[in-house]
């Protein structure tokens, strides 16, 4: 999951026009201060994508946990559902409501930062 938001990032922050920095200098700015009054506060949506891209990554990460980790608190929600169904029967109603349960996290958070969740998105891939 890494390689994707590291490319959308840097290509969110390489679409940021040079004559921002170049106005900073001439205001006599540090290049800590356009880092810091210029690049990140124009970079939030794109910082917020990444941030939201990852954890829904990480949230869902299920191959690594079923291999990797042996401790079930250790596991993510997404392993959860995977201990509902044994090698013959299928237990449909806790399936369903875990599912719906594991999502609704998912769901609040994007509804929250919809607005800058989808300019990140746009606004990385344009040059």
């Amino acid at each position: 999951m890494s390689p994707f938001p590291t490319f959308l990032l840097r290509s969110y922050m390489v679409a940021i026009p040079q004559d921002f920095e170049d106005a900073a200098f001439v205001d006599g700015a540090s290049r800590w201060q356009v880092l810091w009054r210029i690049f990140i506060p124009l970079s939030w949506p794109g910082f917020l994508t990444v941030i939201l891209l990852t954890a829904l990554g990480a949230y869902h990460e299920f191959l690594f946990a079923i291999t990797m980790i042996q401790k079930a608190e250790l596991m993510p929600v997404a392993t959860s559902l995977y201990y509902f169904s044994n090698r013959w029967i299928r237990s449909w109603g806790p399936t369903n409501s875990g599912a719906i349960i594991m999502s609704i996290p998912v769901i609040i958070i994007f509804l929250l930062l919809q607005r800058h969740f989808i300019e990140g998105l746009t606004q990385g891939g344009l040059k």
